[in-house]
């Protein structure tokens, strides 16, 4: 249930993000590694699927968006006339919130081309309130949370490539 949880709060939390534009030119690939399995900008649905489904992934898709998941983890995708546009991986996992930050941001910076702002952007509502921050580097990004969902209440450290508001 907490893995789901922080998941939802994950992609709750990138809603409210649009990428920076980026300033890499059309031969840079941006990737990201979801466990074993290495998803990029521009790939195409089938060959995303077809990854996914060589590492026994279980996929539950629909149009645009598929979420995969493997030995407890779960990552998102997001198409765009079937090119990926989006993707994220939860760095959560990890029992050491330390370690999970840290890994995240020097992912972040390892496979960033761009530079980076730094947005905060807390939240207050009577159903979710928070406290986010937002790594945008191009198309690489870092949300680094806590976020609390009526009683629920997790830290979220997802890294992602690409737009989630893409349509």
């Amino acid at each position: 249930m907490k893995l789901a949880t922080a998941f939802f709060l994950g992609v709750l939390c990138l809603c409210s993000i649009r990428t920076a534009e980026s300033q890499s030119s059309m031969q840079d690939v941006v990737s990201l590694d979801l466990g074993s399995v290495t998803v990029y900008l521009g790939m195409t649905k089938t060959e995303a699927l077809s990854r996914l489904s060589d590492k026994s992934y279980k996929v539950v898709q629909n149009k645009n968006d598929v979420i995969a998941s493997d030995a407890g983890r779960y990552y998102t995708l997001r198409f765009k006339s079937s090119k990926l546009v989006y993707a994220d991986r939860s760095w959560t996992e990890n029992p050491d919130l330390m370690d999970a930050i840290l890994g995240g941001l020097g992912s972040v910076a390892k496979n960033s081309t761009n530079a980076c702002n730094v947005l905060h952007q807390p939240v207050s509502d009577p159903d979710v309130s928070g406290d986010r921050f937002f790594i945008v580097c191009g198309h690489r990004n870092l949300l680094v949370g806590k976020v609390r969902i009526g009683r629920d209440v997790g830290p979220t450290i997802l890294e992602s490539i690409g737009d989630i508001t893409a349509d």
